[in-house]
């Protein structure tokens, strides 16, 4: 379980990001979210963005309704996961021990099952708001890793059950499909510096944080 003090760290540090980039002040903020405003020089109607961490905020369905309670009131929402490994980034070989004879995946390699993550209900929620592209983290320091806010593509996987033939005891129960819970991620890019907010044409009231300069 992440520590409230983590959550205050995970926080403060997406601000400093934010006000490193001098195009936004920082409001009201605790260990769930932060309010943001964009500064006056931004643009002729600056916006405020409540920048919310999805798996700390519960139950599951409230970053749904903080969506729409923030549309309604002209308040844009951005999304950073927590990135735990438990909450969020889960990868399969964590939740399932029979992985090595899962022959359903045996289009992928075992790097790339070793790679896979097991969506948790939130990450689901969010990456259907998001477009079902991709989703964004905050990775706290590690011994390989640098504190930062990471964002992944999440790639569809996609079972194969051609080895289920008549006479199979699941023959007739499973069929060819993309999975609804796994996902290959793809690592792009990771911000240690000024970040900036990132608005979609798809879904204008949802935005992402990204470096500065991308």
């Amino acid at each position: 379980m992440v520590s409230r003090k983590d959550k205050n760290r995970a926080i403060q540090f997406i601000c400093d990001r934010l006000e490193e980039s001098e195009l936004y002040y920082i409001g009201e903020m605790d260990f769930k979210h932060v309010v943001v405003g964009e500064k006056a020089d931004v643009r002729e109607e600056p916006r405020i963005i409540d920048v919310v961490i999805p798996n700390v905020t519960s139950p599951i369905g409230d970053f749904s309704r903080i969506n729409r309670r923030n549309k309604a009131r002209g308040i844009y929402t951005a999304g950073v996961l927590y990135k735990d490994r438990k909450t969020a980034f889960v990868r399969v070989v964590d939740r399932n021990k029979g992985w090595r004879t899962e022959k359903s995946l045996k289009r992928y390699s075992a790097l790339q099952i070793n790679q896979m993550l097991h969506l948790r209900n939130v990450e689901k929620v969010f990456l259907k708001a998001m477009g079902g592209y991709s989703l964004v983290y905050y990775q706290p320091e590690s011994e390989r890793l640098n504190e930062s806010i990471r964002r992944f593509k999440m790639q569809d996987v996609e079972f194969d059950y051609s080895h289920v033939v008549p006479g199979h005891p699941s023959y007739g129960f499973v069929e060819d499909r993309v999975s609804l819970d796994y996902k290959l991620p793809k690592a792009g890019e990771e911000v240690t510096g000024a970040a900036r907010m990132k608005y979609f044409k798809r879904n204008y009231n949802l935005l992402a944080i990204i470096g500065e300069k991308s």
